[in-house]
């Protein structure tokens, strides 16, 4: 029997809607099939549903479309696991937090991206895609720019249809279920456009005593994320900044990092700088936050205060270097992480002079010259790290780059 909060799921059309692999007929006994009393079911339509409306991050025409029966199934007490479905409905609105974890979601420019090529050239490009996802053996496949523009308009209603629906999950912010409230309140750091509703209310769980420290840290969090503003949150901060509860006085100072930028007062920035630094106990066990504790401190150190963003990222790059000098792994494996700390943006597109590295990037070639045997034998040694980033991947040429 068809669950209640389902009875309507059949009338979508599903089949002449397309997800990754084409018409999405197989959407509605997934989305059922999370309702099943066997884990392992619901696991599988979990994978099934991450795999075709949501494939690596991209979202379909059927994506939308599903949004309204994943959020009944998280309104409905007798349905297990809702704090994953939340979680699925967090990556269909946004695709993956960390690209968004310092930054707000840039809906205003992908609705005036979208809005820019006229709702007609939007509608016909449109209807091309879908008609070549009807006979994709006979057709020919929509050129890049018809898939671009698909791509976008089919982000813009997803995120468009969870954004309508957050008003409902409100009421699940003080669940007794801790991973659903703590799933509905990240996901509500992702909606500026509501935050007069769920700010006041994200707010209020971050200023109840009686809430355990990591849900009102979360929810401070999300509060300062969702509204972008330090005025509505200023006495709260003032007051949690300097609480016993580490949890909260991190979750201050990172979120008058978000709303008031270099603007945030001194001690907030020594907090995030003292959270910043390599810790052994990095990740609180609920910070279900797309990044750890620590490259969240840093990444919002290096918003509020470069320089010393700066200093604590090269102390970062030294301490995990010589963590992993007596490992007996592969170089390259020891040097990946120590790689990624040094250059958070990625690869360059061209080398840079030595003195124009950062500190972090100027402590990892130091490092390296000072063991030329991370530099031999490859592929097992991590030269081909160092031409990925645009350094010499030789001993001598690497000290000669130095010494320039």
């Amino acid at each position: 029997m068809m669950p209640l909060m389902l009875e309507t799921l059949d009338d979508v059309a599903w089949d002449r809607l397309s997800h990754a692999y084409g018409p999405a007929g197989d959407v509605p006994a997934l989305i059922k099939l999370l309702t099943s009393a066997d884990a392992e079911t619901r696991d599988q339509a979990r994978y099934g549903l991450y795999g075709n409306i949501f494939h690596q991050g991209t979202r379909y025409e059927a994506s939308a479309h599903a949004v309204p029966f994943l959020v009944e199934l998280t309104l409905e007490p007798s349905i297990p696991d809702r704090a994953e479905i939340v979680l699925l409905l967090t990556g269909l609105a946004i695709g993956y937090p960390h690209d968004y974890m310092v930054s707000p979601f840039p809906v205003a420019e992908l609705r005036s991206a979208v809005g820019g090529f006229g709702a007609t050239w939007r509608a016909d490009a449109s209807a091309r895609y879908l008609w070549w996802v009807k006979d994709i053996e006979n057709r020919q496949p929509p050129n890049e720019v018809e898939r671009q523009i698909a791509n976008a308009l089919d982000e813009l209603r997803v995120y468009e249809a969870v954004r309508d629906a957050v008003p409902q999950p409100l009421t699940l912010l003080t669940d007794t279920d801790e991973e659903l409230a703590g799933a509905v309140t990240r996901a509500l750091a992702w909606f500026p456009e509501q935050a007069s509703q769920t700010v006041p209310a994200l707010t209020a769980v971050a200023a109840d005593e009686a809430q355990g420290s990591g849900m009102r840290a979360t929810a401070l969090l999300a509060a300062g994320m969702a509204g972008r503003d330090a005025c509505p949150l200023s006495n709260l901060l003032a007051r949690l900044i300097h609480d016993y509860d580490e949890n909260l006085r991190w979750a201050a100072a990172g979120t008058w990092a978000l709303t008031a930028g270099p603007d945030a007062p001194d001690t907030a920035k020594s907090v995030l700088r003292l959270f910043g630094e390599p810790a052994e106990d990095d990740e609180p066990h609920w910070l279900r936050w797309a990044w750890s504790r620590a490259d969240w401190s840093l990444a919002l150190l290096e918003v509020v205060d470069e320089v010393t963003a700066a200093q604590v990222r090269r102390q970062r790059v030294a301490v995990a270097l010589e963590e992993r000098w007596d490992e007996g792994s592969l170089w390259h494996n020891r040097l990946v992480t120590p790689f990624q700390l040094a250059y958070p943006d990625g690869e360059p597109d061209e080398p840079v002079p030595f003195a124009k590295l950062t500190p972090a990037q100027r402590c990892l070639v130091e490092f390296l010259l000072s063991h030329p045997e991370a530099l031999e034998g490859d592929p097992e040694g991590g030269g081909y790290l160092l031409r990925e980033h645009c350094l010499p991947d030789e001993h001598p040429a690497l000290a000669a780059y130095a010494a320039s």
